[in-house]
C-alpha cells in the first residue's frame, strides 16, 4: 500500500490531474509545475520553474496579475475565485485560462501562492496554417499546423499526426507536437496501421468524414502502450486533394484520450468536434492541391516538355552546383543530320526519334544521374 502522505505519491496525484497545478512565489517567480504543464503549455516542468509567469502571461492582463500578488502577503490567506487571463504556450499561442488561486506564503510547507489552471476555450485553429500557405510556408509547415489543429481543444493538447499514404519511412509522418513523449511512443504504431498494415476502413474512407480505431484492432503491445498514456484509441480522416473520396493521398490522425471531460466522451463527437475535423481535412487538402499545383509548375519550369530532360537554364544551375566537384564532366551528344528525320518523314516522328534517344540514355545512366540529362544543346 502506498504511503498517502509520502511527497512521491502527492507528487504522481498531481501529475495525473488534468488540472495543472503551480506554486509561485510572490513575485511570479514559478516554483513548482505539475507535469500536466506539458499538456496544457508545451512547457515541461522542468523548464517552467525557476521563470517568471509574467512574461508569459498577455500584455494586457499583466496588471491584473500583478495587482492580485500585490494583495497576498505571509499574513493573510486570501482566494481569487476565479481568475481569467491568457498565457503563451510554446508554440506562441494566446491560451485562455481559468484560474483558481490561494494564497499559501504564510504555509512554511509550501511558502507560495497555489495556481489551478484549466484551459477556458479552445484555440484558434485555422488562422496559423492559412496564413503559412499565403507566405509559402514550407508544405510541412503548413501540415504540422493542420495537424496542430486537429489536436487543440480540451484541457490537454493531443499530438496529431499527418500520414501520406504513399509514406515509405515514419520520418515522412509529419507530428503536431514531435518532443511531446507520446508522439515518439507512438510513431510506430501510427506507421503501421496507416502504411505498412493500412486498415481496412482506411481503404475506402471517404474524404473529410471520421473513423475510429478502437483497441480491439491493435495488438498486444499496442494495447499496452495506449493504455499506459490513457489513450482509447485513434480518430482518423481522410484528405483529398480534390475533396473526392476516390483520391484519398494522406490521413488525419489524433488521439481519442479515455479520461471523459475532453473533446468526445463515450466515442461520441460533439458537432461542432465534426466541424473541426472536417473544416481541418479540407484546409489540408487546399495545401496538398496548392502543393501539387507548385511542383507541377517547378517541373514545368525546368524540364523540356517533350523529352522530360532538364531545359538549358536548369542544366546550368546544375552545371554551377557540380562547380566545386574534383570528378565531374560533361558529356555532348550531336545527333547528326536530325535535320532529314524531319524533312522526310515529318516534325512528329522527329519527336518521336528524340524522345525514344532521350529514353534510352537515361535507362543507360545511374537513377542519381539521370536528373542532371538536358535536352537543346
Amino acid at each position: 500500500m502506498p504511503d498517502y502522505t509520502s511527497s512521491a505519491f502527492l507528487r504522481a496525484v498531481l501529475d495525473a490531474s488534468r488540472t495543472v497545478t503551480i506554486v509561485i512565489s510572490g513575485d511570479g517567480i514559478v516554483r513548482f509545475a505539475s507535469r500536466g504543464i506539458q499538456d496544457m503549455l508545451g512547457y515541461t516542468s522542468a523548464w517552467a520553474e525557476g521563470r517568471s509567469i509574467l512574461e508569459y502571461v498577455h500584455p494586457e492582463d499583466v496588471s491584473r496579475v500583478v495587482e492580485s500578488l500585490t494583495l497576498a502577503d505571509e499574513h493573510h490567506e486570501i482566494r481569487y475565485v476565479p481568475m481569467k487571463f491568457r498565457i503563451k504556450d510554446a508554440e506562441d499561442n494566446w491560451v485562455d485560462l481559468d484560474v483558481l488561486s490561494a494564497n499559501r506564503l504564510y504555509d512554511a510547507d509550501v511558502e507560495g501562492i497555489v495556481l489551478n489552471l484549466q484551459t477556458s476555450e479552445t484555440r484558434a485553429t485555422y488562422t496559423e496554417p492559412v496564413a503559412a500557405m499565403a507566405n509559402n510556408a514550407p508544405h510541412t509547415e503548413v501540415m504540422r499546423l493542420i495537424s496542430q489543429g486537429i489536436g487543440r481543444g480540451g484541457q490537454v493538447r493531443r499530438p496529431s499526426f499527418f500520414v501520406p499514404i504513399d509514406a515509405t519511412d515514419e520520418a515522412q509522418i509529419i507530428c503536431s507536437a514531435p518532443d511531446h513523449p507520446i508522439s515518439n511512443a507512438l510513431l510506430s504504431t501510427i506507421f503501421e496501421l496507416f502504411v505498412t498494415k493500412k486498415l481496412d476502413k482506411a481503404e475506402v474512407a471517404q474524404a473529410a468524414e471520421l473513423y475510429s480505431v478502437n483497441l480491439s484492432e491493435l495488438n498486444n503491445e499496442q494495447v499496452r502502450l495506449m493504455e499506459r498514456w490513457g489513450i482509447a484509441g485513434l480518430r482518423f480522416g481522410a484528405v483529398s486533394p480534390n475533396d473526392a473520396a476516390g483520391e484519398v493521398s494522406d490521413f488525419l490522425v489524433s488521439l481519442d484520450y479515455t479520461m471523459p471531460e475532453h473533446l468526445w466522451m463515450d466515442g461520441i463527437w460533439s458537432p461542432a468536434g465534426i466541424a473541426q475535423w472536417q473544416e481541418l481535412m479540407q484546409l489540408a487538402g487546399i495545401a496538398l492541391a496548392q502543393e501539387r499545383n507548385r511542383k507541377e509548375l517547378q517541373y514545368a519550369a525546368s524540364h523540356d516538355t517533350l523529352t522530360g530532360l532538364l531545359n538549358r537554364g536548369e542544366f546550368n544551375t546544375q552545371l554551377e552546383s557540380m562547380s566545386d566537384l574534383e570528378n565531374a564532366s560533361v558529356l555532348f551528344i550531336d545527333l547528326d543530320d536530325f535535320k532529314k528525320i524531319n524533312d522526310n518523314f515529318g516534325h512528329a516522328t522527329g519527336d518521336l526519334a528524340l524522345s525514344t534517344i532521350a529514353d534510352r540514355i537515361k535507362s543507360l545512366l545511374p537513377p542519381d544521374r539521370r536528373p542532371r540529362l538536358s535536352h537543346g544543346w
